[in-house]
Protein backbone atom coordinates (compact mmCIF):
# COMPACT_ATOMS: atom_id res chain seq x y z
CA UNK A 1 0.00 0.00 0.00
CA UNK A 2 1.42 3.22 -1.11
CA UNK A 3 2.42 5.88 1.56
CA UNK A 4 0.09 9.07 1.58
CA UNK A 5 2.23 12.28 0.85
CA UNK A 6 2.63 14.45 3.34
CA UNK A 7 1.22 18.15 3.85
CA UNK A 8 -1.26 19.20 1.09
CA UNK A 9 -2.43 15.36 -0.39
CA UNK A 10 -6.08 16.94 -2.38
CA UNK A 11 -7.13 20.41 -3.12
CA UNK A 12 -8.82 21.84 -0.19
CA UNK A 13 -12.49 22.61 -0.43
CA UNK A 14 -13.37 23.62 3.03
CA UNK A 15 -13.21 27.18 4.15
CA UNK A 16 -11.40 27.43 7.98
CA UNK A 17 -13.08 28.89 10.88
CA UNK A 18 -10.72 31.87 10.55
CA UNK A 19 -12.12 32.63 6.97
CA UNK A 20 -15.89 31.84 7.90
CA UNK A 21 -15.66 33.89 10.79
CA UNK A 22 -14.23 37.21 8.77
CA UNK A 23 -17.03 36.57 6.10
CA UNK A 24 -19.31 36.77 8.96
CA UNK A 25 -18.28 39.95 10.43
CA UNK A 26 -17.62 41.39 6.61
CA UNK A 27 -21.64 40.63 6.05
CA UNK A 28 -22.47 42.77 9.61
CA UNK A 29 -20.49 45.66 7.99
CA UNK A 30 -22.45 45.11 4.61
CA UNK A 31 -25.76 44.61 6.29
CA UNK A 32 -25.37 47.82 8.34
CA UNK A 33 -24.15 49.84 5.36
CA UNK A 34 -21.71 51.64 7.88
CA UNK A 35 -19.10 52.60 5.82
CA UNK A 36 -21.17 55.10 3.31
CA UNK A 37 -23.53 55.80 6.28
CA UNK A 38 -20.55 56.81 8.62
CA UNK A 39 -18.92 59.22 5.85
CA UNK A 40 -22.00 60.99 5.69
CA UNK A 41 -22.61 61.22 9.23
CA UNK A 42 -19.18 62.60 9.75
CA UNK A 43 -19.79 64.93 7.21
CA UNK A 44 -23.06 66.48 8.27
CA UNK A 45 -21.75 66.84 11.91
CA UNK A 46 -24.22 64.07 13.71
CA UNK A 47 -22.83 62.37 16.78
CA UNK A 48 -25.51 59.05 15.70
CA UNK A 49 -23.18 58.17 13.31
CA UNK A 50 -19.90 57.69 15.87
CA UNK A 51 -22.26 55.88 17.86
CA UNK A 52 -23.68 53.40 15.14
CA UNK A 53 -20.14 52.56 13.78
CA UNK A 54 -19.25 51.57 17.39
CA UNK A 55 -22.38 49.85 17.65
CA UNK A 56 -21.83 47.78 14.23
CA UNK A 57 -17.59 46.71 15.26
CA UNK A 58 -18.99 45.59 18.83
CA UNK A 59 -21.76 43.75 17.15
CA UNK A 60 -19.25 42.60 14.84
CA UNK A 61 -16.77 41.29 17.94
CA UNK A 62 -20.17 39.44 19.58
CA UNK A 63 -20.83 37.48 16.59
CA UNK A 64 -17.44 36.47 15.85
CA UNK A 65 -17.30 35.24 19.75
CA UNK A 66 -20.88 33.11 19.72
CA UNK A 67 -19.60 31.78 15.78
CA UNK A 68 -17.10 30.11 17.69
CA UNK A 69 -18.81 29.02 20.61
CA UNK A 70 -21.35 27.59 17.95
CA UNK A 71 -18.59 25.85 15.60
CA UNK A 72 -16.42 24.65 18.30
CA UNK A 73 -19.09 22.98 20.37
CA UNK A 74 -21.25 20.91 17.51
CA UNK A 75 -20.88 17.19 18.84
CA UNK A 76 -22.54 15.80 15.55
CA UNK A 77 -21.11 17.36 12.65
CA UNK A 78 -20.93 16.08 9.06
CA UNK A 79 -19.02 13.19 8.88
CA UNK A 80 -19.29 9.11 9.16
CA UNK A 81 -18.46 6.55 11.41
CA UNK A 82 -14.80 5.44 11.18
CA UNK A 83 -11.87 3.97 12.94
CA UNK A 84 -7.77 3.98 12.74
CA UNK A 85 -5.64 1.97 14.69
CA UNK A 86 -2.01 3.41 16.36
CA UNK A 87 0.43 4.52 18.66
CA UNK A 88 -0.14 8.46 20.20
CA UNK A 89 2.57 10.69 19.30
CA UNK A 90 1.75 14.23 21.17
CA UNK A 91 -1.27 15.12 23.25
CA UNK A 92 -2.26 18.58 23.43
CA UNK A 93 -4.35 19.96 25.73
CA UNK A 94 -7.40 21.99 25.20
CA UNK A 95 -6.02 26.21 25.43
CA UNK A 96 -2.94 25.30 25.10
CA UNK A 97 -2.90 24.83 21.17
CA UNK A 98 -1.57 28.72 20.45
CA UNK A 99 -0.20 31.62 22.04
CA UNK A 100 -3.61 33.07 21.87
CA UNK A 101 -5.66 30.04 23.89
CA UNK A 102 -5.01 31.49 27.21
CA UNK A 103 -5.81 35.03 26.13
CA UNK A 104 -9.06 34.29 23.69
CA UNK A 105 -10.26 30.76 25.33
CA UNK A 106 -13.70 30.94 23.56
CA UNK A 107 -11.75 30.39 20.54
CA UNK A 108 -9.44 27.12 21.67
CA UNK A 109 -9.45 23.90 20.62
CA UNK A 110 -10.55 20.85 22.39
CA UNK A 111 -7.87 18.62 23.43
CA UNK A 112 -6.29 16.99 20.76
CA UNK A 113 -4.35 13.47 20.59
CA UNK A 114 -1.84 13.17 17.40
CA UNK A 115 -2.04 9.27 16.37
CA UNK A 116 0.43 7.53 13.69
CA UNK A 117 -1.33 5.11 12.38
CA UNK A 118 -0.95 1.47 11.18
CA UNK A 119 -0.88 0.64 7.83
CA UNK A 120 -3.66 -0.79 7.51
CA UNK A 121 -5.52 2.45 7.59
CA UNK A 122 -3.52 4.45 4.84
CA UNK A 123 -6.00 3.93 2.02
CA UNK A 124 -8.71 5.57 4.01
CA UNK A 125 -6.15 8.83 4.78
CA UNK A 126 -4.86 8.57 1.19
CA UNK A 127 -8.48 8.80 -0.63
CA UNK A 128 -9.98 11.38 2.22
CA UNK A 129 -7.58 13.88 3.41
CA UNK A 130 -6.72 17.52 2.03
CA UNK A 131 -3.89 17.01 4.12
CA UNK A 132 -1.98 15.01 5.56
CA UNK A 133 -0.27 15.29 8.96
CA UNK A 134 3.23 12.56 9.51
CA UNK A 135 5.54 12.24 12.19
CA UNK A 136 8.86 13.41 12.10
CA UNK A 137 10.62 9.65 12.63
CA UNK A 138 9.75 8.37 8.78
CA UNK A 139 7.03 10.54 7.89
CA UNK A 140 4.97 7.98 9.04
CA UNK A 141 1.00 9.31 8.71
CA UNK A 142 -0.81 10.50 11.55
CA UNK A 143 -4.33 11.61 12.54
CA UNK A 144 -5.47 13.95 14.71
CA UNK A 145 -8.16 13.18 17.36
CA UNK A 146 -10.31 15.40 18.96
CA UNK A 147 -12.41 14.73 22.48
CA UNK A 148 -14.82 16.63 23.34
CA UNK A 149 -13.85 18.78 26.56
CA UNK A 150 -17.14 20.65 28.37
CA UNK A 151 -14.67 23.63 29.46
CA UNK A 152 -13.69 24.90 25.61
CA UNK A 153 -17.84 25.74 25.22
CA UNK A 154 -18.33 26.78 28.78
CA UNK A 155 -15.66 29.37 27.68
CA UNK A 156 -17.22 30.26 24.36
CA UNK A 157 -20.45 30.44 26.65
CA UNK A 158 -18.96 32.54 28.75
CA UNK A 159 -17.50 34.76 26.27
CA UNK A 160 -20.95 35.45 24.21
CA UNK A 161 -22.31 36.49 27.53
CA UNK A 162 -19.16 38.54 28.12
CA UNK A 163 -18.76 39.91 24.78
CA UNK A 164 -22.75 41.05 24.67
CA UNK A 165 -22.24 42.87 28.47
CA UNK A 166 -18.98 44.81 27.01
CA UNK A 167 -20.01 46.14 24.13
CA UNK A 168 -23.44 47.14 26.06
CA UNK A 169 -21.27 48.99 28.48
CA UNK A 170 -18.94 50.10 25.96
CA UNK A 171 -21.55 51.86 24.01
CA UNK A 172 -22.96 53.96 27.34
CA UNK A 173 -19.11 54.82 28.11
CA UNK A 174 -18.33 55.47 24.37
CA UNK A 175 -21.34 58.01 24.55
CA UNK A 176 -20.49 59.98 26.97
CA UNK A 177 -17.33 60.36 25.02
CA UNK A 178 -18.70 60.97 22.06
CA UNK A 179 -21.09 63.81 23.75
CA UNK A 180 -17.84 65.50 24.99
CA UNK A 181 -15.81 65.36 22.01
CA UNK A 182 -18.88 66.32 19.97
CA UNK A 183 -18.63 66.58 15.88
CA UNK A 184 -18.56 70.35 15.68
CA UNK A 185 -16.03 69.71 12.95
CA UNK A 186 -15.49 66.92 10.39
CA UNK A 187 -12.59 66.26 12.19
CA UNK A 188 -13.82 65.99 15.43
CA UNK A 189 -16.44 63.57 14.31
CA UNK A 190 -13.70 61.56 12.85
CA UNK A 191 -11.75 61.39 16.14
CA UNK A 192 -14.93 61.00 18.03
CA UNK A 193 -16.24 57.74 15.97
CA UNK A 194 -12.58 56.50 16.07
CA UNK A 195 -12.44 56.65 19.95
CA UNK A 196 -16.21 54.78 19.99
CA UNK A 197 -15.05 52.30 18.00
CA UNK A 198 -12.05 51.43 20.25
CA UNK A 199 -13.62 51.99 23.10
CA UNK A 200 -16.65 48.91 22.12
CA UNK A 201 -14.07 47.02 20.70
CA UNK A 202 -11.79 47.06 23.46
CA UNK A 203 -14.64 46.61 26.12
CA UNK A 204 -15.98 43.87 23.94
CA UNK A 205 -13.15 41.59 23.64
CA UNK A 206 -12.25 42.44 27.27
CA UNK A 207 -15.79 41.10 28.15
CA UNK A 208 -15.12 37.94 26.25
CA UNK A 209 -11.87 37.24 27.63
CA UNK A 210 -13.16 37.69 31.15
CA UNK A 211 -16.39 35.88 30.53
CA UNK A 212 -14.06 33.08 28.95
CA UNK A 213 -11.73 32.69 31.91
CA UNK A 214 -14.60 32.14 33.93
CA UNK A 215 -16.43 29.54 32.12
CA UNK A 216 -13.03 27.60 31.67
CA UNK A 217 -12.59 28.09 35.61
CA UNK A 218 -15.83 26.68 36.52
CA UNK A 219 -15.77 23.57 34.56
CA UNK A 220 -13.29 20.35 35.06
CA UNK A 221 -10.97 18.74 32.29
CA UNK A 222 -10.24 15.47 32.53
CA UNK A 223 -8.26 15.22 29.89
CA UNK A 224 -8.28 12.57 26.74
CA UNK A 225 -9.46 9.16 28.38
CA UNK A 226 -9.63 5.72 27.10
CA UNK A 227 -13.38 4.16 27.15
CA UNK A 228 -14.38 1.08 29.18
CA UNK A 229 -15.06 -0.05 32.99
CA UNK A 230 -11.71 1.71 33.98
CA UNK A 231 -10.97 4.53 32.25
CA UNK A 232 -7.63 6.16 32.05
CA UNK A 233 -5.99 9.26 30.95
CA UNK A 234 -3.74 8.35 27.56
CA UNK A 235 -0.07 9.26 27.45
CA UNK A 236 2.09 9.44 24.10
CA UNK A 237 3.40 6.16 23.32
CA UNK A 238 0.04 4.89 23.83
CA UNK A 239 -1.49 1.92 21.92
CA UNK A 240 -5.57 2.64 20.68
CA UNK A 241 -8.03 2.02 18.67
CA UNK A 242 -9.81 5.04 17.34
CA UNK A 243 -13.51 5.32 16.95
CA UNK A 244 -15.90 8.11 16.46
CA UNK A 245 -16.62 11.02 13.55
CA UNK A 246 -14.27 11.31 11.19
CA UNK A 247 -14.74 14.77 9.59
CA UNK A 248 -12.28 16.49 6.98
CA UNK A 249 -11.36 19.70 8.88
CA UNK A 250 -10.89 22.57 7.80
CA UNK A 251 -9.00 24.56 10.45
CA UNK A 252 -6.33 22.07 9.94
CA UNK A 253 -6.22 22.32 6.03
CA UNK A 254 -9.01 19.78 5.43
CA UNK A 255 -6.95 17.13 7.11
CA UNK A 256 -9.11 13.78 8.23
CA UNK A 257 -9.78 13.64 11.92
CA UNK A 258 -12.08 12.40 14.53
CA UNK A 259 -14.19 15.11 15.47
CA UNK A 260 -14.69 13.84 17.94
CA UNK A 261 -13.43 10.66 19.43
CA UNK A 262 -16.74 8.19 20.89
CA UNK A 263 -14.64 5.46 22.25
CA UNK A 264 -10.82 5.09 22.95
CA UNK A 265 -9.42 1.21 23.41
CA UNK A 266 -6.30 0.99 24.93
CA UNK A 267 -4.12 -1.53 24.05
CA UNK A 268 -0.77 -1.42 26.36
CA UNK A 269 2.23 1.15 25.79
CA UNK A 270 5.07 1.12 23.43
CA UNK A 271 8.67 0.49 24.31
CA UNK A 272 10.08 3.18 21.81
CA UNK A 273 10.04 6.79 22.56
CA UNK A 274 8.45 9.49 19.80
CA UNK A 275 8.63 10.20 17.01
CA UNK A 276 6.96 7.14 15.98
CA UNK A 277 7.20 5.16 13.20
CA UNK A 278 4.16 2.80 11.69
CA UNK A 279 5.95 -0.07 12.26
CA UNK A 280 5.80 0.18 15.65
CA UNK A 281 2.31 -0.40 16.01
CA UNK A 282 2.33 -2.46 12.88
CA UNK A 283 4.53 -5.12 14.83
CA UNK A 284 2.83 -4.64 18.80
CA UNK A 285 -0.93 -3.81 18.35
CA UNK A 286 -1.90 -7.40 16.76
CA UNK A 287 -4.83 -7.26 16.68
CA UNK A 288 -6.75 -3.63 16.84
CA UNK A 289 -10.38 -3.26 17.84
CA UNK A 290 -11.37 -1.80 14.61
CA UNK A 291 -14.47 -3.82 13.13
CA UNK A 292 -13.61 -5.99 10.51
CA UNK A 293 -14.97 -6.08 7.14
CA UNK A 294 -17.19 -9.16 6.16
CA UNK A 295 -17.14 -10.33 2.95
CA UNK A 296 -19.46 -9.72 0.35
Amino acid sequence: MPRPNCGTHIPSGTSSTVTIVVGTVGTVFSLAGAAASVMEGVAAGSTTFPLLAAAVAGIAVFVTVIYFAVERCNQNPKGERGCMAGVIETITPAFTGTTLDNGLPFASQHDRVDVVVKKDYWDLIDAQSDFVFCSQADQSPMVPCFYYNPAVCNAGIGGSIGAGVGVVGGLLIAAAVVAAIGCATWILCLVALIVAVLIVVAAAIIGAMTGGQIGRAATSQPGPMSTGSEPQALQVGDYVTEQGNLVNYGDLDNALVFYFVQTTTLHGHSFNSPSFSHTDPDQNLMPDACPVAMPG
